[in-house]
């Protein structure tokens, strides 16, 4: 019972504005507010970049669905970026273990 109440106490609930619509967050311990503000304060400038985009679009729904293909196109973006920097760093560390293996090799037989 004891845990029980400590993990009440230790999680959070907040609610943001998103898009006009006010949305409940449940905060885990560790989960910082800022960063759910933050991210809520992202989406609503994108769908704001959206609506100005694609003003043809009228029905809201859509406009959300165009925001979220949106954010998760730039994501997507990122995470392939982090893979080719990832794969980068790889080769050069595998690059820098084989010229010292090959400089320890020689001092071996000198």
């Amino acid at each position: 019972m004891a845990n029980k109440l400590m993990n009440k106490q230790e999680s959070k609930s907040i609610t943001l504005d998103i898009t006009g619509y006010e949305v409940e967050f449940e905060l885990e311990p560790g989960e910082n507010e800022l960063d759910y503000t933050a991210a809520a304060t992202y989406i609503n400038e994108q769908h704001k970049q959206t609506v100005e985009m694609y003003p043809k679009i009228a029905d809201s729904k859509k406009l959300l669905a165009t925001t979220t293909v949106v954010i998760a196109y730039e994501l997507l973006q990122m995470k392939n970026q982090d893979k080719h920097r990832q794969k980068s760093v790889n080769e050069k560390i595998d690059s820098m273990v084989t010229l010292i293996d090959d400089v320890l090799s020689k001092e071996k037989v000198e």
